[in-house]
């Protein structure tokens, strides 16, 4: 979920300069390839943009915005 997100953006993971889970709550969050949102709610940052957990009823999904401001339009978080 988050690998893809960040492959999006032309990121990866070597690019993250902080998250909020550490690694043992990464890998139980990551477990089975199945994230666990409520339990955990996760966060990341790289250099240019913030990456979050997005959820609406079982949907679950990669929110990311510029770290910084700027002009670019940000897509509405929802579901449905």
């Amino acid at each position: 979920m988050f690998t893809e997100a960040l492959e999006d953006e032309g990121s990866s993971w070597d690019d993250v300069v902080a998250r909020t889970l550490n690694d043992d709550q990464m890998e139980s969050f990551f477990d089975n390839g199945l994230s666990d949102t409520d339990r955990f709610p996760f966060a990341l940052w790289t250099a240019d943009r913030v990456y979050y957990t997005c959820k609406h009823l079982d949907a679950e999904w990669v929110g990311s915005a510029p770290r910084n401001p700027c002009s670019q339009d940000i897509k509405n978080v929802h579901g449905g």
